[in-house]
């Protein structure tokens, strides 16, 4: 793994078969956390999905704080991608022969869209990994795109994309956690 003779999705799957027979996951996070790649290192344990990594070695407190900060943008990033691809026209439309893996193809993240009912977005406010603001357009665009007397082509429906980036830019948006993560 250090090497990259794999890739994160295949180390990860492998790994979390190695928790599951019975391997603790702080013997695991200690182990990668030796790579000279801290960076790789790093996305190898975000790609994992633990959320608690057991008793670790105080010495090991940054990279599991980094760890948890990339979980975070991990997940972010997920949400932002599907968003993307429900209301960006040109994302809709090029995601299937883009080089750029949005996970989801247009029906996909129409109908898989989380954000369908009021406080859907309270969980990941709590876990820092959207603002309050993001989670009330998550939410607004969940009601409206649920609604069958909306056309999802409206203004009303297109125009969250802009209220969500506010003019900034997009890839700074998505990849920046909300204050006090």
């Amino acid at each position: 793994m250090a090497q990259y003779a794999t890739t994160l999705e295949n180390a990860a799957r492998c790994l979390r078969g190695f928790i599951e027979s019975g391997i603790s996951s702080d013997e695991i996070f200690v182990g990668i956390a030796m790579f000279k790649d801290k960076q790789h290192a790093i996305s190898l344990l975000a790609y994992i999905s633990i959320h608690s990594w057991g008793n670790l070695p105080p010495q090991s407190s940054t990279l599991q704080a980094e760890v948890k900060d990339a979980q975070k943008v991990r997940e972010r990033t997920y949400i932002f991608a599907q968003f993307l691809v429900i209301l960006h026209p040109l994302v809709s439309k090029y995601q299937g022969v883009s080089s750029i893996d949005f996970v989801f193809d247009y029906e996909g993240a129409y109908v898989d869209w989380p954000f369908s009912r009021e406080g859907s977005s309270l969980r990941l406010v709590k876990q820092n990994i959207i603002d309050e603001r993001e989670g009330a357009i998550f939410e607004e665009l969940g009601k409206l795109i649920h609604d069958e007397a909306i056309d999802l082509q409206s203004s009303r429906v297109l125009n969250l994309y802009q209220t969500l980036f506010s003019g900034r830019d997009p890839l700074d948006v998505i990849f920046t956690l909300p204050d006090g993560r």
